[in-house]
């Protein structure tokens, strides 16, 4: 499974519920937890996801330009 988002096949398009502005995607969640989390092979950071992640779903970070709003986003792997 991979994520479309994260290997560029599908664009990330997420809406801040705070004032409905477009906002921007920061990258995987699991890429900000540490300055070498971007290069561990996914398997490996499955290990070390947050609590109530789930297979089958790649967590975004997203911010809000307008607002500064930060959250996350479930984007759907593919087979």
């Amino acid at each position: 499974m991979f994520c479309p988002v994260c290997n560029g096949m599908e664009p990330l398009t997420a809406v801040c519920a705070k004032c409905g502005n477009t906002a921007d995607d920061l990258g995987r969640i699991t890429d900000l937890k540490g300055p070498y989390s971007p290069y561990e092979p996914i398997s490996v950071m499955m290990h070390i996801m947050l609590e109530g992640e789930c297979e089958g779903i790649c967590r975004h970070v997203c911010s809000c330009s307008r607002c500064r709003d930060v959250f996350e986003v479930n984007v759907a792997e593919w087979h």
